[in-house]
């Protein structure tokens, strides 16, 4: 299955602003004007609708249906008071009043009167040739309300009608969703098989939903019958691979990702999955070389880059690990787990300022994260810059209330030879919580043995 992306394209449209781009004016019947300003207003575009909309009333100004069009733009662009002021001119005009009740109806919806929306629908629907789009109208209306039950009813009347509706057919699926109704939503789709056997999106979405449960034997089965009916389907080769890892067969989720290749024309993330598979593995070479392959056909995929780097931290190898770390975030500078390894890899190899700099990076990216800052102190500890440590953690402090903060305090000032004023941190942050102690002694123990700690340690349990 390819992506369709018909529902941006149309001819007479594109034809209309190659005349305006000459400067030139072109016969259009009202017809073909009112289904262009149809195409621009579906798909959001008022600019150019309300241009075809005055080209089309310099052509035929007294024409009911570009009048019409006239009330679609002006709902468009939001001037519902001037709409609903044609409405009611053209009610008078017009003995076929469905496009006018629609309109009406859109109006109601805008302003969140969805229950008037939809008895408007409905007037709509006694005497009109557009059924379908009228009941997918309403569905939308009752989706709007959270009457979701209801709204499945009426797409599913849509499906009555045009069984090839897939815009019925995923607003269903979407609706069972919102009810986290998975068990009916299979149903709904093996129903849907039934009446379309053929249906590689159903087999799809089949298989999607089983894949949700758990039920990865039934979701390769359903992902498989996709993939028979439509061989260029790469979103259901990706999907099976996908579970066949879940179920930690990965010498077959390879195999479907290789296979996926011959219709891939972006193969850079494949490629990347596929490393992965030979990573879980441990077939460390074949991964790397996936992981290569990936970089090579997209330099600017960041999580390539990132895995070559946890390869190398693997292999101990920080010097590699380092650089390609550095693309990874060059690439994607606000990824926290690309920021920390690189703070981990700066200190493996001794780059100690480095490692200092990027926790400043990483607390600007997660500012309500103590355990950042916490480690930032221990860097600036490591190199002996007291005077900072104590400066930061009195920046820190009003905003964090973290009694490790007052522990570090004490080391800061007992290493820094101020004595009195670390035994007074000590006192409050032991008042406050004696547990924390044990974990910071390990790394500190010359800190917390200093005479003036063990001093009055046993001053409070005499």
């Amino acid at each position: 299955m390819t992506e369709d992306n018909d529902f941006f394209l149309n001819e007479d449209a594109e034809r209309f602003e190659d005349m305006l781009a000459k400067n030139e004016n072109w016969y259009y019947d009202a017809e073909e004007l009112a289904d262009i300003i149809t195409f621009y207003i579906d798909v959001n575009d008022v600019k150019h609708a309300e241009k075809a909309l005055d080209y089309a009333f310099k052509l035929h100004p007294d024409n009911l249906e570009i009048q019409v069009k006239k009330v679609e733009v002006l709902v468009a662009k939001r001037k519902y008071s001037e709409a609903e002021a044609l409405i009611q001119k053209l009610y008078v005009m017009m003995p076929e009043q469905t496009d006018l009740l629609i309109a009406q109806a859109k109006i109601y919806s805008a302003k969140k009167n969805y229950t008037k929306a939809i008895e408007t629908y409905e007037k709509a629907l006694e005497d009109t040739d557009e059924v379908e789009y009228i009941l997918s109208c309403i569905g939308n209306e009752y989706l709007n309300q959270g009457q979701v039950n209801e709204a499945i009813s009426y797409f599913k009347r849509v499906l009555e009608f045009s069984i090839d509706d897939e815009y019925a057919f995923y607003s269903i699926l979407y609706c069972y969703e919102q009810n986290e109704n998975r068990v009916e939503a299979i149903q709904f789709l093996k129903d849907y098989i039934e009446s379309r056997p053929y249906a590689d999106f159903a087999w799809y979405n089949l298989g999607v939903e089983y894949k949700k449960d758990k039920n990865y034997s039934e979701a390769i089965r359903a992902f498989d019958y996709a993939i028979l009916i439509s061989d260029k389907f790469l979103s259901a080769y990706w999907q099976k691979a996908s579970c066949l890892e879940k179920v930690k067969q990965y010498d077959e989720a390879i195999n479907v990702y290789k296979e996926s290749l011959k219709e891939d024309d972006t193969p850079a993330y494949t490629h990347l999955k596929i490393g992965r598979c030979y990573k879980k593995m441990n077939k460390i070479a074949e991964a790397l070389s996936c992981f290569h392959n990936a970089i090579y056909d997209d330099p600017q995929l960041d999580k390539a880059w990132a895995e070559v780097a946890y390869i190398y931290e693997g292999e101990e190898n920080f010097k590699e690990a380092l650089y390609y770390i550095n693309r990874a975030i060059e690439l994607n500078p606000e990824r926290v787990r690309y920021v920390k390894k690189h703070i981990e890899y700066s200190i493996e190899n001794g780059n100690i300022d480095e490692a200092n700099e990027m926790y400043d990076t990483l607390i600007n990216l997660e500012p309500d994260n103590v355990q950042y800052v916490l480690g930032k102190i221990e860097i600036l500890i490591f190199m002996e810059r007291y005077v900072d440590a104590i400066q930061l953690i009195g920046e820190t402090m009003p905003k964090y209330k973290e009694v490790d903060l007052l522990y570090y305090l004490t080391i800061c000032y007992i290493k820094n030879n101020q004595i009195e004023k670390g035994l007074d941190a000590f006192k409050i942050a032991f008042e406050l919580e004696p547990k924390s102690l044990h974990t910071l002694k390990e790394r500190h123990y010359e800190v917390f043995n200093h005479p003036a700690i063990i001093g009055y340690l046993q001053s409070i349990l005499e």
